[in-house]
């Protein structure tokens, strides 16, 4: 495992378990506000191999591969008391996305429910309306799965990704993108 993992940082990242996502699902679907989260786990070990000493998962390699990304209300202002209780609330309302950016930086990233009026975020309740839409915008050209109420509703390909004329239930996003020859886990969003 350790060579495998040496050769190939991210092999073991397959993304979070069905069931988790499943009970997540249901959760969202009782009106339960649960919350995804994900973080990296790193133990910097290493291995001799006669003279040499190779580390396998370094620390700052492992804090690159799972990161939470949280959509704030306004700019951090670098007061940390404030920039604190503004990233709280954020994450409290699950304005957020959970990504291994170790395959791409996820930054940019957008998935809202839209209107011709206004939009919504993830964490957002909106109450149903005729002409409601779903869009989504990935960063990098991305198979997008739309999860609704615990259910595939589309899979698209690309960067934009719209789901036209939706229907009342709960809405989260699921993107895999291609790394070598394979679509590997990349984004995961709140409801």
């Amino acid at each position: 495992t350790g060579v495998w993992l040496l050769l190939n940082p991210a092999g073991s990242l397959v993304g979070p378990y069905p069931e988790v996502m499943a009970k997540l699902d249901e959760y969202h679907i009782q009106g339960k506000p649960v919350m995804l989260y994900g973080g990296s786990d790193a133990h910097g070990a290493s291995v001799k191999i006669g003279i040499f000493r190779l580390r396998i998962s370094p620390y700052d390699l492992c804090f690159k591969m799972i990161n939470v990304h949280v959509i704030t209300a306004s700019a951090l202002k670098g007061n940390e008391r404030k920039d604190r209780e503004t990233v709280y609330s954020a994450l409290r309302r699950g304005r957020s996305w959970v990504a291994c950016d170790y395959y791409q930086n996820s930054r940019g990233f957008r998935f809202e429910i839209r209107n011709e009026q206004q939009a919504w975020l993830p964490g957002d309740k909106a109450e149903y309306q005729e002409g409601m839409y779903l869009y989504v915008y990935t960063p990098f050209p991305a198979r997008a799965t739309i999860i609704k109420n615990g259910q595939i509703a589309r899979v698209s390909y690309g960067k934009k990704h719209i789901l036209r004329n939706i229907t009342e239930g709960v809405y989260r996003i699921e993107v895999h993108i291609r790394h070598h020859l394979t679509y590997r886990p990349w984004i995961f969003s709140n409801p």
